[in-house]
């Protein structure tokens, strides 16, 4: 048990939280106001693990990586939905933000010791009640007690499991909101599922969905389902695999390493064949009952021709620059993998101090390499069809969960490439056995889009938040600051002229797009122009400031910020 910190990254969320609780107050939402305030005592409490977790679990120790963020962040993330739509979508992230409250009290009550810690995970579980009693729209009293009972639990199970099953692969924050995100997920899908076989919910589970949205639930959760079904099998690979390379190692029975190999192969056929098994008989006919009736294969081919010629134009340019891009990412970057094994296992240790000035801007230089091949895929393709760019990162999503299967598990036969080519790109935040930079990037792209088609289906800067704060601001402030970098920021390794770099790219190829592209901007003058330098200028200092993963926090901060930023309701 460690007394936390406040420190200049619970300051900045601090303030969003104080703005989504005026912005609630404002539109009457009382209980969600007090909900998110009780939150702020959170910095004030003593920060503890949860149950069966200790700090060998965690990726960083500090405890000035304070619990606010992981409690905060996704309720004032609905809370700026909620003041920002209208209708039933309103109401319905309301309902949602009542369930991110009971999640935050349950993960309050795990991680936060003391009189403070006590008071927060009770006063937001009060508002949460509040919450839901008043915006059921005809939900019983038991029952809505029955939902809470039922996200607590989950929430607290959720957050334990990400920790003892994935080692170091999060900060105490990030996994709240990965649990976060796989609770209310699992939530909408069950709402959306079982209101589709019955009459008598209440009326605000009968939600409209797009098909999009449909999908970008089933692919997700089915690629997790399949994980989940698949588990015995990629543990009895894991073991075969560990055997056979201890096998090589000691140079030792060849006919025994044989039967080893030959069992990897099975496997890898019976995790393959699961997969497929489970989306024919299960994860399809799910997406039919959501879809009323249309087939997705058939749904999808139907939505390309839609818009033929644009939608498979936009196909064929990302396949030719996915394949340069793989291409020249192996020519250049494929062969550090083999030959600089010592580095490597350097970086995935977390270990930096081994690096050299050199390697350390080289590994950067890789890195960023992808962010700037995400704006030249991403941005085209969300101004020019951004349904086709909401259902692509949907698909890219589950694809990207299915390498990661491969690529853990050495899934034959390309898994050991795969893990080859991805450890030359590991840095201090990759330090488990899952590696979730990539991941992360590809959501933080994906959320402001997947978050803004709720609002409009036009483009939108809501919509670029994450493409361009990640491929374009941060590649720039970490250019920047490698490059011209010489005044650090106080207890940081990022520098001030990085920081300057990330305000003013930011600022730039936001001007860009109201220039020249044809986004709809939302308004116009000097209040558009103050939300802009707002944004950038926020998510400069929390990216200077975060000791979390910036592809997971800096997109869910800045649209957070700029629907709360956009008044008119």
């Amino acid at each position: 048990m460690v007394a936390t910190k406040v420190g200049s990254e619970t300051l900045l969320v601090a303030g969003t939280v104080c703005l989504a609780a005026h912005r609630l107050a404002y539109t009457d939402r009382a209980a969600e106001c007090l909900g998110l305030i009780a939150l702020l005592l959170a910095p004030l409490s003593h920060t503890q693990l949860p149950p069966k977790c200790n700090l060998s679990l965690l990726r960083s120790t500090d405890a000035r990586h304070a619990p606010l963020v992981g409690l905060a962040l996704i309720p004032v993330l609905l809370a700026a939905l909620s003041v920002s739509t209208v209708g039933d979508h309103a109401n319905y992230c309301t309902l949602f933000l009542a369930l991110s409250l009971v999640a935050a009290a349950a993960k309050a009550n795990l991680c936060l010791r003391g009189s403070l810690g006590t008071a927060t995970a009770l006063i937001t579980a009060v508002a949460a009640l509040l919450s839901l009693g008043s915006n059921s729209q005809g939900l019983a009293l038991s029952g809505s007690i029955l939902l809470a009972l039922s996200v607590a639990v989950l929430s607290a199970l959720t957050l334990i499991t990400c920790l003892r099953v994935l080692p170091r692969c999060f900060t105490l924050s990030e996994a709240m909101i990965v649990s976060d995100f796989l609770v209310l997920g699992c939530c909408d899908a069950v709402f959306a599922t079982v209101a589709k076989t019955t009459n008598d919910l209440p009326g605000i589970f009968y939600l409209k969905r797009i098909p999009i949205q449909t999908l970008m639930s089933t692919l997700i959760l089915g690629m997790l389902l399949i994980g989940l079904a698949s588990c015995p099998i990629l543990r009895q690979l894991q073991y075969h695999e560990e055997r056979l390379a201890k096998l090589v190692a000691e140079k030792d029975d060849k006919m025994t390493s044989s039967c080893d190999n030959n069992r990897i192969v099975r496997l890898s056929f019976m995790f393959f064949g699961t997969a497929a098994g489970l989306v024919l008989a299960l994860i399809r006919p799910w997406t039919m009952l959501l879809l009323d009736g249309a087939d997705p294969f058939l749904w999808l081919v139907k939505f390309v021709l839609e818009k033929p010629f644009v939608r498979a134009g936009l196909l064929g340019y990302w396949a030719v620059l996915m394949t340069l891009g793989v291409f020249f990412a192996v020519r250049w970057f494929g062969q550090d993998a083999d030959s600089k094994k010592d580095t490597s296992s350097s970086k995935a240790r977390g270990d930096a101090s081994a690096l050299s000035l050199k390697e350390l801007v080289y590994l950067n230089f890789k890195r960023k390499y992808y962010h700037a091949l995400v704006v030249a895929m991403f941005v085209p393709g969300y101004l020019i069809d951004p349904d086709l760019m909401h259902l692509s990162f949907s698909v890219a999503f589950s694809v990207l969960i299915l390498t990661e299967y491969i690529r853990v598990f050495r899934v034959w036969p390309i898994g050991h490439h795969v893990h080859a080519f991805l450890r030359g790109f590991l840095d201090s935040k990759d330090q488990g056995i899952v590696i979730l930079s990539h991941i992360y990037l590809l959501v933080g792209c994906a959320l402001p889009v997947w978050i803004n088609r709720i609002h409009i289906s036009a483009p939108t800067p809501a919509g670029l938040l994450g493409i361009l704060a990640l491929g374009v601001a941060d590649a720039c402030a970490s250019v920047a600051g490698y490059r011209w970098g010489r005044s650090r920021w106080p207890r940081r390794a990022k520098t001030v002229e990085g920081t300057a770099a990330f305000v003013a790219s930011m600022v730039g190829s936001l001007g860009f797009c109201a220039a020249f592209a044809a986004v709809d901007m939302g308004g116009a003058g000097l209040a558009l122009v103050g939300k802009i330098f707002a944004v950038a200028i926020f998510l400069g200092f929390l990216e200077a400031a975060s000791a979390q993963n910036d592809n997971l926090v800096l997109p869910i901060c800045g649209i957070s910020l700029w629907y709360l930023l956009t008044f008119g309701k």
